[in-house]
């Protein structure tokens, strides 16, 4: 008899250990700068396993550091593609930007790119005459059928063509080859191709600044560890289906507003101003106000339902006081306020993203 108690008993402890965490200690995670014992330590988990989050190398996870605006739109992106049950595409860019024109011929096979197009001259609202390099018409000829295609998905998150077209690529036909004599008598040949929308002209106009002006973001982006996710944003953006996470930044300061900031406290001169570019930008500190836009922009009421009735006294932001309701953020003192301007830190982040996949929490 003493032996089937001790039997029985064994049994137990060991169905015990099968069993789920809620009757012991959260599972260590992997980092070593993250203990059982600390209050963050179950949100580190569950973002470390469904992928939103990850370590910053070395095997830590470095909760207390202030979380940028960079992380947040990755977490953003991240976020939505689990909700929408998404793999996170992976985007391969030119790492010539001129590269973001391609000229192919009637095969199919690229002649010519961005740097072949000496001239444009707007032609008819319906056409456009581009000159061409001689190089490139040596190549062609005046017979060859030839399609332009412009791929705006390379011109970053403050490109207009972001909120002006939908498309990832645009599609231009050669209609014929041509010849002009320009003003001082120079023979000018080319292909005439046919626009939609008049859609030609402004593409290759902006492209030409955005290269003239800000090639060196291009060039950073193309390796850079966020492209993906900020081009999966961008383009659910286009295609209407999220809100802007950046156009729906409300609650901080704008980027003119952080300029004067830095001129102010840290003397820099309006031409080292002019010099930042996004990912000096993105590199800024997010606040709450910041992530609360984010996650709202791609979450909404559907994944984030109200579960109280109260809201936060110091803010009429909608996205701060729908994830207060929801319970995703809270208030950070007795009186309940939001506080959009206060700094999360990576631990923090956990903790919201994790209420939102697991609203248990």
């Amino acid at each position: 008899m003493k032996n089937r108690v001790q039997i029985v008993i064994l049994s137990i402890i060991i169905s015990l250990c099968f069993v789920s965490p809620a009757f012991g200690t959260a599972p260590l995670p992997s980092f070593t700068d993250v203990s059982p014992q600390d209050w963050f330590a179950p949100y580190v988990t569950l973002c470390a396993e469904t992928g939103l989050m990850t370590g910053t190398g070395e095997n830590t996870f470095d909760p207390s550091r202030e979380l940028t605006l960079t992380e947040a739109l990755v977490l953003t992106a991240r976020l939505h593609a689990k909700l929408s049950g998404d793999e996170l595409p992976s985007y391969s860019l030119p790492e010539d930007p001129n590269d973001l024109v391609r000229i192919c011929d009637q095969s199919g096979a690229q002649v010519g790119n961005f740097s072949d197009i000496q001239i444009t001259r707007l032609d008819t609202r319906e056409s456009m005459f581009l000159c061409f390099g001689d190089t490139l018409m040596e190549r062609v000829g005046p017979q060859a059928q030839l399609t332009l295609t412009i791929d705006v998905r390379g011109l970053g998150y403050y490109s207009s063509f972001r909120n002006r077209f939908q498309e990832k690529a645009f599609v231009h036909q050669s209609l014929g080859y041509e010849e002009h004599l320009d003003k001082s008598g120079e023979l000018e040949r080319g292909y005439l191709f046919a626009q939609e929308e008049d859609d030609l002209w402004p593409l290759l106009m902006g492209l030409t600044h955005y290269l003239e002006s800000n090639g060196d973001f291009y060039r950073s982006m193309v390796n850079n560890w966020w492209r993906d996710e900020n081009l999966y944003l961008t383009e659910l953006a286009a295609e209407g289906a999220i809100t802007d996470p950046l156009s729906a930044l409300e609650s901080a300061w704008t980027a003119d507003e952080y300029l004067l900031y830095l001129a102010h406290t840290e003397g820099r001169t309006w031409e080292e101003l002019a010099q930042l570019d996004q990912e000096e930008f993105l590199s800024w500190p997010c606040y709450r106000g910041d992530l609360a836009a984010f996650i709202w922009a791609v979450t909404g009421p559907e994944h984030c339902p109200p579960l109280y009735d109260q809201t936060p006294p110091d803010t009429e932001l909608e996205a701060a006081a729908a994830l207060y309701q929801a319970g995703v953020l809270t208030g950070v003192d007795a009186a309940g306020s939001f506080y959009s301007l206060g700094h999360l830190t990576r631990a923090q982040a956990a903790a919201v993203l994790s209420r939102i996949l697991d609203p248990t929490l």
